[in-house]
Order: C-alpha cells, then sequence, then structure tokens
C-alpha cells in the first residue's frame, strides 16, 4: 500500500482549560478556608470550652469554615459533661 493511502489515526490533545479569574479566587478562597479549618482542629482552637457566653462566637467560627456536623461534633464532644460522653 503507498504512503498516501495509509491512514493515519487522529490523536485529540485536551489542554487544560484555562482558570477564569472568578475560578481562581474561588480555588483560593476554599484553600484558604480548608487550611483555616485545619489549622484550627490541630490547634484545638475550635474545641468549645463549655462556657455558654462564648458558644455564639464559637458557632459563628464553625460556621464560617463550613464543618461538617461531625467535625462539629468532635470539637464540641471534649467539652461536654462526662455523663453525657
Amino acid at each position: 500500500m503507498p504512503m498516501s493511502q495509509l491512514s493515519t489515526p487522529l490523536i485529540n490533545i485536551v489542554l487544560p482549560k484555562q482558570a477564569t479569574a472568578q475560578e481562581e479566587h474561588r480555588r483560593r478562597q476554599c484553600y484558604i478556608r480548608s487550611s483555616a479549618k485545619n489549622q484550627l482542629v490541630s490547634s484545638g482552637l475550635a474545641r468549645f470550652d463549655n462556657l455558654p457566653e462564648h458558644y455564639q462566637a464559637w458557632k459563628a467560627t464553625v460556621n464560617n469554615l463550613d464543618f461538617k456536623a461531625t467535625e462539629e461534633m468532635d470539637l464540641l464532644e471534649p467539652s461536654l459533661p462526662v455523663e453525657i460522653a
């Protein structure tokens, strides 16, 4: 078969899409939030100190960082009285 009649396979090259400024901003926010969340949890700063007057501020922090319900319970558990825990 002559070379001119050989069919060459088509190669589709998929290049990564350039992120828009809005997507980049969203990614950075997600990274910063995740990093802050990890630091708060690992340092123990996000644990509730069992003082009722601090609950609203603690809850606002937890809500702002999008903690899951299970993560929130993990942070509350050490402050619960022994009878409940």
